[in-house]
């Protein structure tokens, strides 16, 4: 279904360098989900200079293939495209693109917690879409490198999320909220496995991955 798919679609692209090229940039970048694009690195890899590679990334978000998720800053002005960390719009797609066809590769394989974590990302934005609202959403770093893979501005308020392949959350895995300032942070959850919510903190629960 998605190799034709693919083929229609880079097909009626218009004005590529190489649609070979593009194909190939396509999976790499599907391996690179939840990360920074590194231009340097993947043009070194690719042999494609970087304002190809620039071009290649922002005909796939124009196209809403992916979606390019802001660094948090307070000023809101840190939205630079290198600082963005990249998530397709599709897990499905990305999934085959990636190599990890199966049900079992994907829960148990090296890119399992980032696959589910691309899932979690695209449905909160889409259930956001769908009611015509552009969420303001961003992934938070310190400077010690540790991060919240989403935070959904709202109410003045900062709600961090979480996402884990576990049915048996433990607060152990919520500890990097703590890096948001308490007078900013608002409710957050930790997306998972469990079958109902579960509180972990007073303002924390963890949810079930059948809310999204």
């Amino acid at each position: 279904m998605y190799g034709s798919f693919l083929k229609r679609y880079i097909q009626n692209l218009a004005g590529l360098p190489s649609e070979q090229d593009f194909f190939y940039f396509m999976r790499l970048v599907a391996t690179r989900i939840g990360q920074r694009l590194n231009f340097r690195t993947l043009s070194g890899e690719l042999g494609i200079s970087e304002t190809i590679l620039n071009t290649y990334l922002t005909v796939l978000e124009k196209t809403a293939l992916v979606y390019l998720l802001p660094e948090h800053s307070e000023d809101g002005r840190n939205r630079k495209l290198q600082s963005r960390k990249v998530y397709f719009t599709d897990t499905g797609l990305c999934a085959f693109l990636s190599g990890w066809t199966t049900k079992e590769a994907l829960m148990d394989g090296a890119m399992g917690d980032l696959m589910f974590e691309n899932f979690v990302i695209i449905e909160i934005l889409k259930s956001y879409r769908k009611r015509g609202i552009e969420p303001l959403l961003s992934y938070f770093r310190s400077k010690e490198d540790k991060e919240i893979p989403l935070l959904i501005e709202y109410g003045g308020k900062l709600h961090p999320i979480e996402t884990k392949i576990t049915a048996a959350p433990r607060l152990f895995m919520i500890e990097n909220f703590d890096l948001l300032p308490g007078n900013k942070r608002g409710e957050g959850a930790l997306i998972c496995f469990v079958e109902q919510d579960l509180p972990l903190h007073k303002e924390v629960s963890a949810l079930p991955i059948s809310y999204l």
